[in-house]
């Protein structure tokens, strides 16, 4: 999710006060199904970096600190970490100007009395403490090979981050979260930069459990697992110079999903197509399971560059499943696992996993090299993703699939947007993605509204937010689907949503999404509202704060078709 990525912008020390602009939209963009949906969705506000790339890193991962009224989003290219002052907007017919600060994170850390002799690489995530009064930060090391950090800071009168605590995790720290107000977790990558080649460093990838109440942290590597039954478990391991990679070197936590308790730990190992599963309590990993491949014998999918949408099956292909962000559901005693199945290559220094198949459906495909990597299926031609979203069931024995949304979102992008059908987020070519990860879902999040259970699943490349109502697990369901890209150029409005928060409706306001995204350096704040019953969410579990923003639903939808057709 948040590589290391090049610094192609700086900012000053110390702060830095960033003005918000908004992009060029004749009307609110708002969700395309809200005149029919049970929930609706608008965008209402948004945040301007100023800080576009192609390349990402612009605007990663986005939190809410309801006490406060501030959102804090991670640029990875300034090195900063923005406050924005959402609680300050207010209704209007317009989409809302964001105000933001921006705070210089190597400055900040600098201050730190216990730094002792880390020095600052990377910040990648953020997140907030069930009691919002703490802010952690996970950060990389210069040295690609070194232990990360975790900052811990206390929020300010007016947001502001201070008194920064160093905690030293494990290499790579690439996404951090809370298991409770003392409990830290974060999820370390631990990627082999350089490649394989000699003399090069490939790090233990691991999860560090921070204990800010005891000042301890332990650090859980995968030294139990042999690459031998992860193979014999459908799971893919990385192979290099012949041989197999050990699990404890090869696995790369990339995201974490805690349940409601604090007790167990979900963590995503995307190139390796597998979730595992962490006791919080014993700081041991006490299984790992794969989440499978994509049939597309039986799943349709889009794979030629001709301009449109043309869907087929074909013999013998399928689609890894290397889920990003991951989330989890707990309903009547059980608990599900939702993953965002992406699809990652692994390309460092001399070595890449990545090749072009011409042979599989007759044209060139970018699938994994059956060279560089072991548990692939036999007989198949695996490709990068599976284009779409899963549900799984905890069991026992590990997780059990309940649904997967197949080839939904080419459809639905295919419907909604038909002349952006599956084109990057650094252009608005039609069918530019269609032959290597297609839409890419990037990232899930859930939320409850009006007691139903909902999903929200960000597509990295065309954009936009897909919206499905996992109340029953077994039976999800399609809502609704916003886009607030602006396709009259390349990149505009919000592109390439990396990070979502969800803030559940209070005091009679709506919920609200917030996605930070990481091409166009904006952050979107959508607010969310059931049919009929607009900011009536007061039972609601998942306690939050929206805007109080009253969505014009129809004719926002009505504005938003009208301005399409008039692009097209």
């Amino acid at each position: 999710m948040n590589k290391m990525k090049k610094i192609t912008a700086a900012v000053s020390a110390g702060l830095v006060l960033s003005a918000s602009t908004v992009c060029a939209f004749a009307e609110k963009p708002a969700g395309f199904e809200n005149e029919n949906a049970a929930l609706s969705a608008e965008l209402v506000a948004r945040y301007d970096s100023g800080a576009i790339s192609a390349d990402g890193g612009s605007m990663e991962i986005v939190v809410y600190n309801k006490a406060n009224g501030y959102a804090y989003a991670v640029s990875g290219i300034k090195g900063a970490i923005a406050a924005i002052n959402i609680g300050a907007a207010k209704k209007s017919d317009d989409v809302a100007k964001l105000s933001g600060t921006e705070f210089d994170v190597k400055e900040l850390v600098s201050k730190a009395k216990n730094l002792g002799g880390f020095v600052y690489g990377d910040i990648t995530s953020v997140a907030v403490s069930p009691d919002k009064t703490k802010l952690a930060a996970c950060i990389q090391h210069e040295d690609y090979s070194k232990n990360g950090a975790v900052a811990v800071f206390s929020f300010g009168e007016n947001g502001e981050l201070v008194n920064p605590v160093i905690y030293n995790v494990g290499v790579q720290p690439d996404m951090v979260t809370f298991a409770n107000n003392s409990i830290i977790l974060t999820a370390n990558e631990g990627e082999p930069r350089e490649g394989y080649a000699d003399g090069t460093v490939d790090p233990k990838g691991s999860v560090s459990v921070v204990d800010i109440a005891k000042s301890s942290v332990k650090t859980v590597g995968f030294e139990k697992f042999s690459a031998d039954e992860l193979i014999a478990k459908n799971i893919i391991i990385g192979k290099a110079n012949g041989k197999n990679l050990e699990p404890e070197f090869d696995l790369e936590p990339e995201y974490i999903a805690v349940s409601s308790n604090g007790e167990k730990a979900y963590v995503s190992l995307q190139e390796a197509n597998a979730v595992a599963v962490l006791n919080v309590k014993t700081g041991e990993f006490e299984n790992i399971s794969s989440v499978g491949f994509e049939d597309y014998s039986k799943v349709a999918v889009d794979l030629k560059d001709d301009g449109e949408y043309k869907a087929e099956t074909y013999e013998n292909l399928v689609g890894a499943r290397l889920p990003d962000a991951i989330s989890i559901y707990e309903a009547t005693g059980k608990t599900f696992v939702l993953t965002a199945n992406e699809g990652d290559a692994r390309e460092w220094g001399d070595y890449c996993n990545e090749i072009k198949d011409k042979k599989a459906i007759g044209s060139s495909i970018r699938v994994i090299d059956s060279e560089c990597a072991a548990g692939l299926p036999e007989g198949k031609t695996v490709m990068f993703g599976g284009r779409s979203f899963s549900i799984f069931e905890v069991t026992a024995d590990g997780l059990t699939e309940v649904f997967d949304s197949k080839n939904d979102f080419e459809m639905l992008t295919a419907k909604y947007l038909p002349e952006f059908f599956n084109c990057s987020n650094n252009d608005i070519k039609s069918d530019g993605r269609s032959q290597k990860k297609g839409p890419e879902p990037e990232t899930v999040t859930v939320g409850n509204i009006n007691g139903r259970e909902y999903a929200f699943i960000a597509l990295e490349r065309i954009g936009g937010i897909m919206i499905y109502d996992i109340t029953e697990p077994f039976s999800a369901e399609f809502v609704n689907y916003i886009n607030s890209r602006d396709f009259t150029s390349e990149i505009s409005g919000d592109v390439s949503p990396e990070g979502l928060y969800f803030a559940a409706a209070d005091d009679g306001k709506n919920a609200m999404l917030i996605a930070a995204n990481e091409v166009s350096g904006t952050v979107a704040v959508y607010e969310l509202s059931a049919a009929g019953n607009a900011g009536t969410n007061n039972d609601n579990p998942n306690t939050g704060v929206g805007l109080a923003v009253v969505p014009a639903i129809a004719a926002a939808a009505a504005a938003l078709t009208a301005a399409l057709k008039k692009r097209r």
